[in-house]
């Protein structure tokens, strides 16, 4: 194992994921196959534990049934927004399309349709967490970088910062974050920062 696998497999140890489900064999296999791709797994069972186990355990993830009884997912979605920008994923059986935008639109930041396979909702908790740990490492770079400075930034200079910040991070996924705040070889500070802390 490479020295940054070893750093990405730390990370994701320390991991902490929120299932809420009523559906009790669902919360089961969600949580035996999370644990074993080495994530700290939280459960509940209705939106009001699940509001309650955020707040508790404020992990890096939540999945949330839209449909669950004294809260749906949708409540939950609103409540955890109050506070945190902390990743959403909704799991769903409404095949229309206007329900699943609502997730979206409320703040969601992925969903699945049930039935689903826990190896695809597996695959999209990693992505969506991908995400994420890159936009932090970002802001980490550029803080290292020009913390003063309000103009742009060069995108060899931001890529050296990742070298040494030791992130485990491709080129080509430091091009795809950059691509719509660059022009030329220059990132622009403003945009890119406001864009990642939603300003």
């Amino acid at each position: 194992m490479t020295e940054n696998s070893e750093v990405q497999a730390e990370q994701e140890v320390h991991q902490k994921i929120l299932v809420a489900d009523d559906e009790a064999s669902i919360r089961r296999i969600l949580e035996t196959r999370l644990k074993m791709a080495g994530y700290d797994v939280y459960t509940a069972q209705d939106g009001e534990e699940a509001v309650a186990s955020f707040n508790k355990n404020n992990p890096d993830l939540v999945v949330l049934d839209v449909m669950m009884p004294k809260m749906d997912g949708y409540g939950v979605t609103r409540e955890i927004r109050r506070t945190s920008d902390v990743p959403i994923i909704l799991l769903t059986a409404l095949g229309d399309v206007s329900e699943r935008i609502t997730g979206l639109e409320l703040g969601a930041d992925d969903y699945v349709i049930k039935p689903f396979s826990p190896k695809e909702l597996e695959a999209r908790v990693k992505a969506v967490l991908r995400r994420t740990i890159n936009k932090d490492v970002i802001i980490k770079s550029f803080s290292f970088l020009d913390p003063q400075k309000t103009g742009n930034c060069s995108k060899d200079k931001l890529k050296q910062a990742f070298l040494t910040l030791g992130e485990p991070l491709k080129e080509e996924e430091i091009d795809e974050l950059l691509k719509d705040f660059t022009k030329g070889s220059q990132v622009d500070y403003k945009k890119l920062i406001g864009a990642l802390v939603g300003k």
